[in-house]
């Protein structure tokens, strides 16, 4: 059976695993699309695409499909947390400063510096745990604040949210469950990119699937949240 529709017309498929978004266009070959910063699948399909052809195209590059989505996200150099080396802070340039200690062991940030009060011989695991455990505090308070202030303008609940370091994602969505997880590298971004990505998984407890729906949502509550985006894509491969 073909779809009878306009020249241009979007619908949401499930194919398998994958939520797909589809737009009808008139154009005379399919094309398939992937976002691993949002997990977005998009398919450009001709006008009278039937269903079937368009399942059958997505399920024939399902491999690839998964292959690009698992493939990690770039977040900068590597770091080794010694003396002097530059690091992000919520968008802003931090230097390490190392001060040795015999117990009590800590980060904090101060005059864009992250002091690392360690012991002589603390390895690089050590120093990364107490920097992460920093970001980690910071970015709750963050992210709490931005929920918050968007629960009441958007109508939606977040019943829980947590931070963790993801590989392919800066942050997920549990729709059913209501809760979100943000990325622990997004410490290392603005403030407006971090809210951003909040309001971009906040957005799916109204819309599920990455629509035409949601990304009206996205223009209504945040104008420019493609500029943001686009700080984030300059590091996706």
């Amino acid at each position: 059976m073909l779809f009878k529709k306009p020249k241009r017309h979007i619908i949401n498929l499930k194919v398998g695993d994958f939520e797909v978004e589809v737009t009808f266009k008139p154009i005379k070959n399919l094309y398939l699309k992937v976002s691993r910063k949002t997990g977005g699948i998009r398919v450009s399909a001709p006008s009278k695409t039937s269903e079937s052809l368009i399942r059958n195209f997505v399920i024939s590059r399902s491999q690839w499909i998964k292959k690009h989505l698992d493939k990690p996200v770039k977040f900068g150099p590597e770091l080794k947390y010694v003396d002097s080396e530059e690091h992000k802070f919520f968008g802003s340039k931090a230097f390490i400063k190392i001060d040795y200690i015999n117990n009590n062991t800590k980060a904090y940030y101060h005059n864009s510096t992250i002091i690392l009060k360690i012991k002589q011989d603390s390895d690089i695991e050590k120093r990364m745990k107490l920097v992460d455990a920093l970001y980690r505090k910071e970015l709750k308070i963050l992210v709490c604040e931005l929920i918050k202030k968007w629960e009441p303008v958007m109508d939606v609940k977040v019943n829980e949210f947590g931070i963790r370091k993801m590989k392919t994602r800066w942050g997920t969505c549990n729709i059913r469950d209501q809760r979100i997880w943000m990325n622990l590298h997004l410490a290392k971004e603005k403030p407006e990119v971090i809210e951003m990505v909040v309001v971009h998984e906040m957005v799916h407890l109204l819309e599920r699937l990455h629509s035409k729906k949601f990304y009206a949502y996205m223009d209504q509550f945040l104008p420019n949240w493609k500029d943001s985006s686009r700080e984030l894509d300059g590091r996706v491969c």
